[in-house]
Protein backbone atom coordinates (compact mmCIF):
# COMPACT_ATOMS: atom_id res chain seq x y z
CA UNK A 1 0.00 0.00 0.00
CA UNK A 2 2.07 2.82 -0.97
CA UNK A 3 2.61 5.86 1.61
CA UNK A 4 2.41 8.53 -0.72
CA UNK A 5 -1.56 7.90 -1.00
CA UNK A 6 -3.97 11.55 -0.44
CA UNK A 7 -5.77 11.56 2.61
CA UNK A 8 -7.94 14.00 0.95
CA UNK A 9 -9.65 10.94 -0.97
CA UNK A 10 -10.69 8.77 1.42
CA UNK A 11 -11.87 12.05 4.08
CA UNK A 12 -14.33 12.68 0.81
CA UNK A 13 -15.42 8.81 0.89
CA UNK A 14 -16.32 8.85 4.54
CA UNK A 15 -18.21 12.07 4.06
CA UNK A 16 -19.83 11.11 1.18
CA UNK A 17 -20.91 7.67 2.97
CA UNK A 18 -22.02 9.61 6.03
CA UNK A 19 -24.59 11.74 4.39
CA UNK A 20 -26.01 8.65 2.84
CA UNK A 21 -26.23 7.03 6.34
CA UNK A 22 -28.45 10.10 7.15
CA UNK A 23 -30.67 9.90 3.85
CA UNK A 24 -33.80 8.67 5.38
CA UNK A 25 -35.05 6.85 2.11
CA UNK A 26 -32.14 4.29 2.50
CA UNK A 27 -33.11 0.57 3.10
CA UNK A 28 -31.82 -1.46 5.68
CA UNK A 29 -29.63 -3.60 3.27
CA UNK A 30 -27.80 -0.57 2.03
CA UNK A 31 -27.36 1.09 5.52
CA UNK A 32 -25.24 -2.32 6.29
CA UNK A 33 -23.16 -1.86 2.80
CA UNK A 34 -22.64 1.79 3.45
CA UNK A 35 -21.57 0.78 7.08
CA UNK A 36 -18.52 -1.81 5.69
CA UNK A 37 -17.51 0.56 2.96
CA UNK A 38 -17.17 3.15 6.23
CA UNK A 39 -15.65 0.56 7.94
CA UNK A 40 -13.30 -0.16 5.84
CA UNK A 41 -12.24 3.49 4.93
CA UNK A 42 -11.56 4.20 8.73
CA UNK A 43 -9.10 0.65 8.33
CA UNK A 44 -7.20 2.01 5.24
CA UNK A 45 -7.03 5.52 7.23
CA UNK A 46 -5.43 4.30 10.27
CA UNK A 47 -3.34 2.04 7.78
CA UNK A 48 -1.97 5.10 5.81
CA UNK A 49 -1.43 6.87 8.81
CA UNK A 50 0.76 4.41 10.72
CA UNK A 51 2.88 3.82 7.19
CA UNK A 52 3.47 7.43 6.74
CA UNK A 53 4.42 7.47 10.33
CA UNK A 54 7.13 4.56 9.55
CA UNK A 55 8.38 6.61 6.56
CA UNK A 56 8.79 9.74 8.88
CA UNK A 57 10.50 7.97 11.35
CA UNK A 58 12.61 6.37 8.77
CA UNK A 59 13.92 9.61 7.67
CA UNK A 60 14.53 10.71 11.20
CA UNK A 61 12.07 13.65 10.74
CA UNK A 62 11.82 13.40 14.83
CA UNK A 63 15.23 14.64 15.25
CA UNK A 64 13.87 17.47 18.11
CA UNK A 65 14.05 16.02 21.85
CA UNK A 66 13.39 17.63 25.34
CA UNK A 67 12.71 16.32 28.68
CA UNK A 68 9.42 14.41 28.65
CA UNK A 69 7.66 12.63 31.74
CA UNK A 70 6.93 9.28 30.77
CA UNK A 71 4.31 8.90 33.81
CA UNK A 72 2.03 11.37 32.97
CA UNK A 73 1.68 9.56 29.56
CA UNK A 74 1.63 6.35 30.64
CA UNK A 75 -1.20 7.83 33.01
CA UNK A 76 -2.99 9.28 30.34
CA UNK A 77 -3.38 6.05 28.14
CA UNK A 78 -4.50 3.95 31.47
CA UNK A 79 -7.38 6.55 31.32
CA UNK A 80 -8.08 6.21 27.89
CA UNK A 81 -7.93 2.40 27.76
CA UNK A 82 -9.70 1.42 30.96
CA UNK A 83 -12.94 0.97 29.28
CA UNK A 84 -11.38 -1.62 27.61
CA UNK A 85 -10.22 -3.32 30.57
CA UNK A 86 -13.89 -3.94 32.34
CA UNK A 87 -15.06 -6.07 29.64
CA UNK A 88 -13.08 -9.05 29.48
CA UNK A 89 -12.20 -8.95 32.89
CA UNK A 90 -8.62 -7.46 33.09
CA UNK A 91 -6.70 -6.04 36.01
CA UNK A 92 -3.90 -3.96 36.16
CA UNK A 93 -0.65 -3.63 38.33
CA UNK A 94 0.77 -0.32 38.10
CA UNK A 95 4.41 -0.19 39.55
CA UNK A 96 5.78 3.31 38.36
CA UNK A 97 8.22 6.11 39.23
CA UNK A 98 8.22 9.60 38.03
CA UNK A 99 10.70 9.51 35.03
CA UNK A 100 11.91 12.40 32.51
CA UNK A 101 13.53 10.81 29.32
CA UNK A 102 15.38 13.13 26.76
CA UNK A 103 13.06 12.32 23.78
CA UNK A 104 10.62 13.59 21.13
CA UNK A 105 6.94 13.65 23.01
CA UNK A 106 5.33 12.22 20.22
CA UNK A 107 7.48 9.11 19.89
CA UNK A 108 6.96 8.95 23.54
CA UNK A 109 3.19 9.45 22.90
CA UNK A 110 2.76 6.85 20.10
CA UNK A 111 5.44 4.32 21.84
CA UNK A 112 2.96 4.09 25.24
CA UNK A 113 -0.02 3.75 23.57
CA UNK A 114 1.16 1.32 20.37
CA UNK A 115 2.72 -1.27 23.99
CA UNK A 116 -0.30 -1.08 25.71
CA UNK A 117 -2.96 -1.67 22.95
CA UNK A 118 -0.39 -4.08 22.30
CA UNK A 119 -1.18 -5.71 25.75
CA UNK A 120 -4.88 -5.68 25.47
CA UNK A 121 -5.44 -7.14 22.11
CA UNK A 122 -3.42 -10.23 24.01
CA UNK A 123 -4.46 -10.59 27.00
CA UNK A 124 -6.37 -14.03 28.06
CA UNK A 125 -9.68 -13.41 29.47
CA UNK A 126 -9.51 -11.81 33.62
CA UNK A 127 -6.02 -11.76 33.10
CA UNK A 128 -3.59 -9.15 34.59
CA UNK A 129 -1.49 -6.43 32.52
CA UNK A 130 1.42 -4.95 34.62
CA UNK A 131 3.17 -1.79 34.08
CA UNK A 132 6.94 -0.96 35.58
CA UNK A 133 8.43 2.37 34.86
CA UNK A 134 11.71 3.76 36.49
CA UNK A 135 14.61 5.73 35.35
CA UNK A 136 16.08 2.69 33.61
CA UNK A 137 12.92 1.78 31.65
CA UNK A 138 9.58 0.86 30.72
CA UNK A 139 7.83 -2.55 30.82
CA UNK A 140 4.48 -3.90 30.45
CA UNK A 141 3.57 -7.81 30.98
CA UNK A 142 0.28 -9.12 30.23
CA UNK A 143 -1.11 -12.98 30.82
CA UNK A 144 -0.96 -14.24 27.08
CA UNK A 145 -3.65 -15.47 25.12
CA UNK A 146 -1.44 -18.58 24.10
CA UNK A 147 2.07 -19.24 23.69
CA UNK A 148 5.08 -17.45 22.88
CA UNK A 149 4.74 -14.87 19.97
CA UNK A 150 7.29 -15.04 17.35
CA UNK A 151 10.37 -13.38 18.11
CA UNK A 152 11.94 -13.61 14.81
CA UNK A 153 9.05 -11.74 13.14
CA UNK A 154 7.44 -10.11 15.81
CA UNK A 155 8.93 -6.23 15.14
CA UNK A 156 7.59 -7.09 11.10
CA UNK A 157 5.63 -4.87 9.41
CA UNK A 158 2.26 -5.91 9.03
CA UNK A 159 3.19 -9.52 11.29
CA UNK A 160 0.13 -10.35 13.23
CA UNK A 161 -0.38 -13.37 15.98
CA UNK A 162 -3.12 -15.57 15.05
CA UNK A 163 -6.38 -14.73 17.45
CA UNK A 164 -5.58 -10.86 16.98
CA UNK A 165 -8.67 -8.93 16.20
CA UNK A 166 -9.65 -7.33 12.90
CA UNK A 167 -8.84 -3.85 13.80
CA UNK A 168 -5.21 -4.70 13.72
CA UNK A 169 -2.86 -3.05 11.10
CA UNK A 170 -0.09 -5.10 11.98
CA UNK A 171 1.99 -2.35 12.13
CA UNK A 172 2.29 -1.38 15.92
CA UNK A 173 5.21 -3.31 16.72
CA UNK A 174 7.16 -2.21 13.74
CA UNK A 175 6.47 1.42 14.52
CA UNK A 176 7.81 0.97 18.11
CA UNK A 177 10.90 -1.10 17.27
CA UNK A 178 11.60 1.99 14.96
CA UNK A 179 10.97 4.56 17.63
CA UNK A 180 13.16 2.66 19.50
CA UNK A 181 15.59 2.44 16.45
CA UNK A 182 15.41 6.34 16.44
CA UNK A 183 15.67 7.59 20.10
CA UNK A 184 18.45 4.90 20.81
CA UNK A 185 16.42 2.74 23.08
CA UNK A 186 16.46 -1.25 23.13
CA UNK A 187 13.27 -2.60 23.49
CA UNK A 188 12.97 -6.53 24.20
CA UNK A 189 10.33 -9.32 23.87
CA UNK A 190 10.03 -12.10 26.63
CA UNK A 191 7.84 -14.85 27.25
CA UNK A 192 7.94 -15.84 31.01
CA UNK A 193 5.28 -18.32 32.75
CA UNK A 194 2.45 -17.82 30.68
CA UNK A 195 3.15 -13.91 30.44
CA UNK A 196 4.47 -12.08 27.40
CA UNK A 197 6.95 -8.78 28.52
CA UNK A 198 8.04 -6.20 26.43
CA UNK A 199 10.52 -4.43 27.91
CA UNK A 200 12.01 -1.06 26.67
CA UNK A 201 15.47 0.17 28.53
CA UNK A 202 15.97 3.98 27.81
Amino acid sequence: FPVTIRQAPLAIIRSRVDELLQTEKIDEQSSRQLAGIEDAVMKLSRLQQALLLLAKLENRQFEEKEQVGIRKIVDHWIDMFSDLFTPGGISLVVEMEETMVLTHPHLADILVSNLLKNAHRYTARNGVIKISLNNKGFSITNTAIGESLDKERLFQRFCRASGVTSDSTGLGLAIVKEICSTTGWQITYFFEQGAHRFQVLF
